[in-house]
């Protein structure tokens, strides 16, 4: 069973939504032009007038194949339900900014662990793919594919001979290190400012405003109307279950662990992380959250002689790992980020790059190549993502009020649209929008 899946999964391709993987089969694409068809009584045939272009309609097949199955479709499905338009990479034609029109899941006796989805997506303004704002996020998405594959590689290598000359007591010692991460990553899933966070985008009971403000000024994922603090809850408590069901199958990958299974160890372990940042609808908590995993050390001691010697060096290889992927995660989570100014983009640019700097270090000084390589491939790509998309915002600008005035006036004053009044308490994290600070920072434009 093991052979046919791994040779159905070859013939694969790879695509993405919102960030999310999913192998594709076959894909549709429907083109045409948009006619008005004008008719007159008592006169054969018609005039067809060309309205332009219709939008492309892309159906695709696609497919999660393997043990971790249920768990990236908890990933996709929160996708899949998110409002709005998205990011697809499409296996073929490159990303592009379309809506997703439906999504059907079926799962068939006949294929067991694959669960296929059929996806009809619609095209949503222009192609994105020839933006380089577009080219930089796809960038992103493919050097962190990139590095996973390195890691597995890498880790097959160094630690296959490592573990058959140990046995159980260096399998013991992978186990143990994954077991703490995973610990922290369910303890990082109980974080009140991402919980809290999660409330920021529902939508308001008289739907004239968003609660988007008590964000403190960061990007946030607006939740479909008809959402609720209770049904909120329930989603929290599904996901909770999604980070608790992974964090057991990354453990269970590092106790099977062998030269042949390290891509499905790395594999668990950065779904565990994916699990973990798919709770949080704001990025800047994803980040925040990650920032700390990035930095997981192992507090337990595995010795230093004999086999016990063996066991301390997989568990530093583990723990960089776990750092590793951690570190990948954040990647997708910088690309989501949407940063409200230049100074912004700037400065999550700059933590993200510093955050990798220390790793890639590590990689360097411990002789991992291929990390080494990917890593700084993965930096180089934030950097270009983040620094793009900061060139096409506004600089912030610090202003002086003659009195404490309301949020309402100042954005009139400033911008000619009162509309604009929560983004500024959001931008002064104000207590009150009607009592301004006299000096504060906001948007040049």
């Amino acid at each position: 069973m093991s052979g046919l899946l791994s040779t159905f999964q070859s013939l694969l391709q790879q695509a993405y939504w919102r960030g999310v993987p999913f192998l594709v089969d076959a894909s549709e694409t429907t083109k045409g032009r948009k006619l008005a068809v004008h008719e007159y009584p008592f006169r054969d045939g018609g005039w067809m007038e060309d309205m332009g272009r219709k939008q492309r309609e892309f159906r695709m097949t696609g497919h999660l194949v393997g043990d971790f199955a249920p768990v990236m479709q908890l990933l996709l499905d929160t996708a899949i339900e998110l409002p709005g338009p998205g990011l697809l990479i499409h296996p073929t034609l490159g990303a592009m900014k379309v809506a997703l029109i439906s999504a059907s899941t079926v799962s068939r006796a006949d294929k067991m662990r694959v669960i296929s989805i059929e996806f009809v997506f619609r095209e949503q303004g222009e192609s994105l793919f020839p933006s380089i704002i577009t080219k930089t996020l796809s960038s992103v998405i493919g050097t962190v594919s990139d590095a996973l594959l390195k890691f597995g590689s890498e880790i097959a290598i160094g630690l296959a001979v490592v573990v058959v000359a140990s046995g159980l007591i260096a399998r013991l010692a992978g186990t143990g290190v994954t077991q703490s991460f995973a610990t922290a990553s369910n303890t990082a899933a109980t974080d009140p400012a991402a919980l809290v966070g999660m409330a920021t985008g529902l939508p308001p009971p008289d739907d004239s405003t968003s609660y988007g403000r008590y964000a403190n000024g960061s990007a946030y994922t607006a939740l479909p109307p008809g959402t609720t603090v209770a049904s909120l809850q329930g989603q929290m408590a599904v996901q909770r279950v999604a980070v608790a069901a992974a964090a057991a199958a990354a453990s269970a990958a590092a106790a099977a662990f062998s030269a042949t299974t390290a891509q499905t160890l790395v594999n668990a372990i950065a779904g565990l992380i994916e699990a973990l940042r798919a709770m949080m609808s704001n990025p800047a908590d994803q980040i925040r959250v990650l920032l700390g995993l990035a930095t997981f050390t192992d507090t337990k001691t595995y010795g230093a002689t004999g086999l016990s010697a063996n066991a301390g060096i997989v568990a530093a290889t583990i723990a960089a790992t776990c750092r590793r992927c951690a570190l990948t995660s954040l990647a997708l989570a910088s690309a989501a980020y949407q940063p409200s100014s230049f100074q912004d983009a700037v400065a999550v640019r700059d933590q993200i790059a510093a955050a990798l700097d220390v790793e890639i270090t590590a990689a360097g000084d411990a002789g991992d190549d291929q990390s080494y390589i990917a890593l700084k491939n993965v930096r180089a790509a934030v950097i270009q993502d983040l620094t793009t998309r900061a060139a096409a915002l506004p600089l912030v600008m610090t202003i002086t009020l003659p009195s404490n005035m309301p949020s309402l006036v100042v954005a009139y004053r400033l911008y000619r649209d009162a509309s604009r009044s929560d983004e500024i308490a959001a931008e002064t994290n104000v207590i009150h929008p009607a009592f301004l600070p006299t000096t504060m920072q906001v948007l040049a434009s």
